[in-house]
């Protein structure tokens, strides 16, 4: 495992304090969400992606239960924690919306909803940065409380933590 994986997994390991029902959003081949399925063997975890070429090459583990989003649309209810990393960077806005509604519909109330994103002036060529303040406003509007920005890695990486 890479240093910046293990610096992703502690991050998101030290922003999530229950382990029981677990989504990751654009788990790909599964390299933050296999780990933490190993490490915390007694929870479930959830890993959408919109690639099934992906998917298929996720390593499998009896505590995995992988899906396309596009195809299948039947994602528990009732999550405690949803985690995306190196994904919403890749969204519109209108995309990253869509995810955090989608989080909203499905964490348990007092669920955690942690995601990283590229903050800095909007509508840079190529890339999808977004003000803090917009994202902010958005969780406002869905009705997530407790919202703790973070830096972590690079300046431009900012995670942010919310509660349903």
């Amino acid at each position: 495992m890479n240093n910046s994986t293990e610096n992703l997994l502690k991050i998101i390991q030290n922003n999530n304090n229950e382990w029981n029902n677990v989504l990751e959003i654009g788990c790909g081949v599964g390299r933050l969400l296999v780990p933490l399925a190993d490490k915390y063997n007694k929870c479930n975890f959830y890993g959408i992606d919109i690639s099934d070429k992906m998917l298929k090459l996720a390593p499998k583990r009896k505590n995995i239960y992988y899906q396309n989003f596009k195809k299948n649309k039947n994602l528990k209810e009732n999550i405690d924690f949803i985690y995306s990393v190196l994904v919403f960077q890749d969204l519109t806005h209108e995309e990253k919306i869509k995810y955090i509604k989608l989080s909203y519909k499905h964490l348990k109330l007092n669920g955690i909803l942690f995601f990283q994103f590229l903050v800095g002036e909007e509508n840079t060529p190529g890339d999808y940065f977004v003000s803090i303040d917009k994202i902010k406003k958005e969780l406002i509007n869905f009705g997530f409380k407790n919202l703790i920005f973070t830096n972590h890695l690079y300046p431009e990486w900012m995670f942010v933590k919310a509660t349903k």
